[in-house]
């Protein structure tokens, strides 16, 4: 499944833990609510990233070795991540919470790509 890193973090119950002397508690709440923005927005990132892959191997369009080469990632973590989006759109699909498949079915089918991974 996906990495807990990609989840957002809910930033509503962020307290510092510890205050220095001299050091306004709002400016600490402050900071942790920049970071926390910081770290939900990569999680949104890799998730664009990773549907985007999803999207176009879904396609057919583009190889999985040319989306390595293009994100700078390992053909096994490209894998990966194809399989994890699957996982993901087949549960979403099984749960009816969301149209998991965006218009973009294909032969390939949410489950289909595993024949490329060995499955």
């Amino acid at each position: 499944m996906a990495r807990t890193r990609r989840h957002a973090f809910v930033d509503a119950v962020l307290e510092p833990a510890r205050t220095p002397p001299g050091i306004e508690r709002e400016r600490q709440t402050e900071a942790m609510r920049q970071l926390c923005g910081l770290a939900n927005s990569i999680a949104s990132a890799y998730l664009a990233r990773d549907d985007r892959i999803f999207a176009l191997v879904l396609g057919g369009s583009l190889s999985r070795a040319d989306i390595a080469r293009a994100t700078g990632l390992n053909k096994t973590r490209v894998d990966q991540i194809i399989r994890d989006m699957s996982e993901r759109y087949t549960a979403l699909r099984a749960d009816g919470t969301e149209n998991a498949g965006h218009g973009r079915e294909t032969a390939y089918g949410a489950g289909g790509s595993a024949r490329h991974m060995g499955a």
